[in-house]
């Protein structure tokens, strides 16, 4: 199981999310939560968040979170290029894209 998998088990337990902080530890990393920008989509609200894990060597790794509803996705440890995952935030909203759709779109931005 990666470490994206597991913090996504603790959001969603029992069906249900949970109230989380924007700031959270997980082994011995920090990962921070950064609202990057909003879209709507049908009426609907997408918020586009820079997630920041700094591990205890000092190294930050970037990665993204999207929210739409009761709906959550996130990708840690994606790069360590700030300006790279903020182009990719910036793709993200300007597409609308959803939790649903959210991995199928950075599995092709990883693999171009």
């Amino acid at each position: 199981m990666r470490k994206f998998d597991r913090i996504r088990q603790i959001i969603f337990v029992s069906g249900a999310i949970l109230q989380w902080k924007d700031v959270c530890s997980w082994e011995a990393d920090t990962l921070e939560k950064r609202l990057f920008c909003t879209a709507e989509c049908e009426g609907l609200s997408i918020q586009y968040y820079l997630l920041v894990q700094e591990s205890t060597g000092g190294m930050e790794t970037y990665g993204v979170s999207v929210e739409c509803g009761e709906e959550q996705d996130l990708l840690p440890d994606l790069t360590i290029s700030k300006w790279r995952v903020s182009a990719l935030l910036e793709m993200l909203a300007r597409g609308s894209v959803t939790p649903v759709t959210l991995r199928d779109i950075v599995e092709d931005w990883l693999l171009a």
